[in-house]
């Protein structure tokens, strides 16, 4: 059997100008409303720092290839990706956003990297492995 790829974050390295949070699954309207309008969101606070971290975008982090929606109600649909404005210092973007009722979790969008190689004989024999359209494991071997 093949070895595990183990991967870790760097403590320093994330995407500069990146936020990842959470929304309560219980507010899931609220995550909704940020994605098409991030200055006014229904929640007072949420409003408040997006303003003053100048989010710029909101996107899903969990999104389909395939143009497959997730499950209705899934709590992978109020996981999203902020973009901030660029000189905003993102430590203390994810204490604000992480101060919050509202808000499950914040983290930083780090960067993860492989360090080890398949070894797995039957690699490239797996199934989907190179097709988007099976909810996407693109995993390539070099």
């Amino acid at each position: 059997f093949g070895q595990a790829i183990a991967t870790t974050p760097r403590t320093t390295q994330f995407q500069d100008g990146e936020l990842i949070i959470k929304v309560r699954d219980e507010l899931s309207g609220i995550s909704e409303r940020m994605k098409t309008r991030s200055r006014n969101t229904g929640s007072r606070n949420l409003d408040v720092l997006n303003q003053q971290f100048g989010v710029k975008t909101v996107t899903s982090v969990f999104q389909s290839k395939t143009g497959r929606a997730l499950r209705p109600g899934s709590p992978l649909s109020n996981v999203m990706l902020l973009k901030l404005d660029k000189d905003v210092d993102e430590q203390r973007a994810m204490q604000a956003y992480n101060s919050l009722e509202e808000v499950e979790y914040a983290e930083l969008n780090y960067l993860y990297y492989i360090f080890g190689t398949v070894n797995d004989a039957f690699f490239g024999s797996q199934y989907a492995l190179y097709s988007a359209s099976y909810q996407g494991i693109d995993a390539v071997s070099d």
